[in-house]
């Protein structure tokens, strides 16, 4: 018995749309898969720092922080026992934990025992008064004449900081004239003291500290390609 020549059409039709809604659910799949380092990365390593280091509620973290994407629906589970953060979304789980002195650390191609194993140099703690020295290592300010606009900027500072008009999660504003810190605002659930998270100001940092390392010796360097050399 012969199929109307219709249901041929609409048989096609269904299998051709069934086959591309399977090639769309696995491409999907795959795609979610390959960003599930980052997914439940990003916040175990962010709301890590932000508890143990900032001393934020994890709550408000993640209202505030973590709000967006596919990171918003991640489940994150702050033990405050052993210092650390597990995030978890679908199949994927990462954890970060946090040292003392070494800070929130995202286990990644190591396992929690190794690193909780490793133990901080120890070094003479520098004891001094931070009112007694200068800038940057102290709270001593030299007196400076700026030319700058210091209502216009205060006014700067409170529009971004209070009436919160960068539209976005700015939580300190500071301004230095010639290295000197001319301004200075904080949203008020934080204050000089926060430690904030630094974000891109770490590349510098970092970059600092090899060239360091490769003015003394400490450090060789070979750019060859994507091998940046090894350590002596």
């Amino acid at each position: 018995m012969s199929i109307p020549h219709g249901n041929k059409i609409k048989r096609r039709i269904l299998g051709t749309a069934s086959a591309v809604l399977l090639v769309g659910v696995v491409f999907g799949l795959f795609y979610i898969n390959a960003l599930m380092p980052i997914i439940t990365g990003y916040p175990a390593k962010y709301l890590c720092s932000a508890v143990f280091i900032s001393n934020r509620i994890p709550t408000d973290v993640e209202a505030l922080d973590l709000h967006f994407s596919f990171i918003k629906y991640t489940n994150n589970e702050v033990d405050f026992q052993d210092s650390s953060v597990t995030s978890s979304f679908l199949w994927g789980k990462s954890k970060a934990i946090y040292r003392k002195e070494f800070g929130c650390t995202l286990i990644r191609g190591t396992d929690e025992a190794t690193l909780r194993a490793i133990k901080f140099p120890q070094s003479q703690v520098v004891k001094y008064n931070q009112d007694t020295l200068a800038w940057p290592m102290g709270n001593l300010l030299p007196d400076i004449v700026t030319g700058i606009d210091m209502l216009k900027l205060s006014e700067i500072a409170h529009k971004l900081m209070i009436d919160r008009g960068y539209h976005g999660n700015s939580f300190a504003f500071m301004v230095l004239y010639k290295g000197i810190p001319v301004a200075e605002s904080y949203q008020p659930e934080f204050n000089v003291n926060t430690r904030f998270q630094s974000w891109s100001m770490a590349k510098s940092v970092t970059n600092a500290l090899v060239g360091i390392m490769v003015k003394e010796g400490k450090l060789d360097i070979q750019c060859t390609g994507w091998n940046y050399g090894k350590r002596r």
